[in-house]
């Protein structure tokens, strides 16, 4: 009878996959386990990893915490003999609407602050989210105006949103340029690969909080040049981010 795989192998095969996206049957040769023992250490450590690390993410617990809303895709091999529709044919817009919150948005069930007076003003305005073009526009949720015919106050206003939403930007780029694993389809199930992509939300805030030298620069997000007044393109949106996260997870 073989040994159980030890946990420290278990991890160094399921990391070096988070961090590459390699195929099985590469992991099998530098761990002389079957690609089909993988596929189940993988599920069961990236699970594990979610529970090791259940306080790397905390839900808002007041209106103040709230922030801007985006979506990452995380695309995965068509099962066979399934008809999936028409290729991303759903925005993030459209996702948003399938889940709890967008559900409870629409249904004016979330408990929005009431609206407030701006700063130095006697109008009163609502609480908003701020998202992209893909988000339908209503009294909560804010998008940028259209690129065509923009009025200098619009562009403004597209500006300022856009700076807004800077940190989901930031958030969702750095995660997809560090985890090469979302560079790819994965061969997993949905349900499964939501545990995948949980593990990496997971790991990518442990590592920005206790290897952030290693794992982040100061370079890596987008900033605002304050003497040119332009935004700077944080490393994210180039490529080779994810070799710091091989170094940070060896």
């Amino acid at each position: 009878m073989r040994d159980a795989i030890p946990p420290s192998q278990r991890l160094s095969i399921t990391l070096p996959y988070l961090a590459t996206g390699n195929p099985f049957e590469d992991l099998k040769l530098t761990s002389a386990v079957s690609p089909q023992s993988i596929g189940i250490i993988l599920l069961e450590t990236c699970s594990a990893i979610i529970h090791s690390l259940k306080d790397c993410i905390k839900l808002p617990q007041k209106e103040a915490e709230w922030k801007a809303v985006d979506g990452k895709h995380v695309s995965i091999k068509k099962p066979p003999h399934k008809d999936a529709g028409i290729h991303g044919r759903i925005s993030d817009g459209g996702v948003l609407g399938y889940t709890a919150i967008g559900k409870a948005l629409s249904e004016k069930l979330l408990q929005v602050p009431e609206p407030s007076l701006l700063p130095n003003s006697g109008k009163k305005l609502p609480f908003v989210f701020v998202g992209d073009d893909a988000f339908a526009l209503t009294e909560n949720f804010r998008k940028p105006y259209r690129q065509t015919g923009l009025t200098t106050e619009k562009r403004i206003f597209n500006y300022r949103l856009s700076r807004a939403r800077r940190v989901v930007k930031n958030a969702f780029g750095i995660l997809g340029a560090k985890f090469d694993v979302f560079q790819r389809p994965i061969a997993v199930s949905p349900q499964k690969s939501q545990i995948i992509a949980l593990a990496c939300c997971h790991l990518h805030n442990y590592l920005r909080k206790n290897q952030s030298q290693i794992y982040m620069t100061g370079n890596s997000i987008d900033v605002k040049d304050f003497e040119l007044g332009n935004m700077v393109d944080g490393t994210w949106r180039t490529t080779g981010e994810a070799t710091a996260l091989q170094t940070t997870l060896s």
